[in-house]
């Protein structure tokens, strides 16, 4: 019996070989049976002729030019966006940033990409992305520099008010405006100096309860205001009149620059309980109760917005011609007064900062 078998050799051909009867026994007949199996199961599987390799999925293709990524070191959180389809990259710089001179860092699938130097982004600017194979892609990059976000109020006032105070809470965007007393806040218009674009209202506005002011910046954005106007309450607190209602007779003189009250009272009047009817522009004067006039008495008016005045003595010696000339004298100073007065109370010195009010009696 005569076998043949198919040899697979080093070139590109088979060869049939002939095996005679000799060859086949014993074990060598299994050697050739095996590498017969292997032969044919190779043939099955892999063309000898036209051998192919797959690479797709390992290699990337040399005609890869693609940017994937653009942005600027020097500018935190700016990104860009790429548009494949176009071949457009835009991004978005922060307001104020100079776009004269930047250089971007480019994440790109080619082999290079050109230019690579700084470059002025003021107009969109070209960039060519070259492919292992040789071929190209261009780029337009175009940057835009963000509107202004700034809108606040930085200042405020009422032309028409020279003394009104302002304050300002930037973090609560709160203004709280202090008027003088007695102004009439339903129709005030303020000059607001603020960093946006525009600011609303602007028309004149009733005060009586807080008004709200917005503020858009260049960008879009908006933020609100609440202003409120605080009337002050009155800072007067002068003495403008003062009598006794017992004794009709009596002398008032009331020297509000010094701020001093001069009293004369007809001979024989008893000065040690005295109740003065005091007419003022205060909310309060202290004491209200009857006072001994033998010595001097301090008056005290409060105004509505809490600031005192004291009516005190006056120690100008001019002309010796009111009632304070006695106490004057007692300090050492030499006056002349009239003969018809006569002191009605002993050595008393003059105490500084104190308010008097000094009553005399006619001899």
């Amino acid at each position: 019996m005569s076998v043949y078998l198919l040899e697979n050799t080093n070139s590109r051909h088979h060869i049939i070989k002939k095996v005679d009867n000799n060859s086949i026994q014993g074990g060598k007949m299994k050697t050739y049976l095996t590498r017969v199996f292997l032969c044919l199961l190779a043939l099955l599987t892999v063309s000898c002729e036209n051998p192919t390799v797959d690479t797709a999925s390992t290699m990337t293709p040399l005609s890869e030019k693609a940017i994937t990524a653009l942005s600027f070191p020097a500018l935190n959180n700016v990104s860009a966006a790429v548009d494949e389809t176009t071949f457009i990259v835009s991004i978005t710089v922060p307001h104020g940033t100079d776009v004269t001179s930047l250089t971007p860092t480019i994440i790109h699938t080619g082999e290079s990409i050109s230019p690579t130097s700084a470059q002025d982004f003021s107009s969109p600017v070209s960039y060519t992305v070259r492919a292992a194979d040789g071929s190209t892609q261009i780029y337009q990059v175009s940057v835009t520099v963000a509107e202004n976000s700034a809108k606040a109020i930085t200042a405020l006032s009422f032309p028409t008010l020279s003394n009104a105070t302002v304050a300002i809470n930037k973090t609560a965007h709160t203004i709280h405006i202090t008027v003088p007393h007695g102004t009439d806040v339903t129709s005030l218009t303020p000059t607001i100096i603020h960093t946006g674009a525009s600011i609303s209202p602007t028309s004149a506005q009733d005060f009586s309860s807080p008004v709200s002011y917005t503020v858009r910046a260049a960008d879009g954005s908006t933020q609100a205001y609440q202003v409120s106007v605080i009337v002050a309450e009155n800072s007067a607190k002068a003495i403008t009149a003062l009598s006794f209602p017992t004794l009709s007779d009596a002398n008032v003189a009331i020297d509000e620059a010094a701020h001093t009250i001069s009293i004369t009272v007809p001979h024989g009047t008893d000065v040690t309980s005295l109740t003065p009817t005091i007419t003022h522009t205060g909310a309060s004067v202290s004491p209200t109760s009857a006072q001994d006039f033998s010595s001097p008495v301090s008056y005290t008016v409060r105004a509505a917005d809490g600031s005192t005045q004291v009516y005190h003595s006056n120690d100008n010696c001019s002309g010796c011609t009111n009632i304070y000339l006695n106490l004057q004298q007692s300090e050492g100073k030499r006056c002349t007064f009239p003969d018809d007065y006569k002191r009605g109370i002993g050595n008393t010195a003059y105490i500084a900062n104190q308010t008097w009010i000094w009553i005399w009696k006619l001899v």
